[in-house]
């Protein structure tokens, strides 16, 4: 896997949506990935982005946006670090993938 850098203009998306299943309870989500046998426990924040992007692709201002009205906090660099930390764990973790800035969000389902 290549390196990536987390401030892309890029979006963000689940690429196999269809290799993932998932339920929400209140503000958690527990997902069982097929491709690689394991389940994973998000907590409110990582929970908000993983839904946000098995909905539709956004860049990373626009999960910044929705982290932020999700936790009722200012879109700051606090903020950014964190969503930087959720996005590389589900990067690492190959649950989303990031495509080159130059592609529409309309050319991703």
């Amino acid at each position: 896997m290549q390196p990536v850098a987390f401030d892309v203009d890029g979006y963000w998306w689940v690429p196999r949506a269809d290799a993932l299943e998932w339920r929400s309870w209140d503000e958690e989500v527990v997902l069982y990935d097929e491709r690689s046998d394991e389940i994973h426990h998000f907590d409110l924040a990582t929970a908000a982005v993983f839904e946000t992007l098995a909905a539709r692709p956004a860049s990373m201002r626009e999960l910044a946006t929705v982290l932020a009205d999700k936790l009722q906090v200012q879109a700051d660099g606090e903020l950014a670090r964190m969503l930087a930390q959720i996005v590389r764990v589900l990067h690492e973790k190959r649950i989303i993938s990031v495509a080159d800035p130059g592609r529409d969000a309309a050319d991703f389902h």
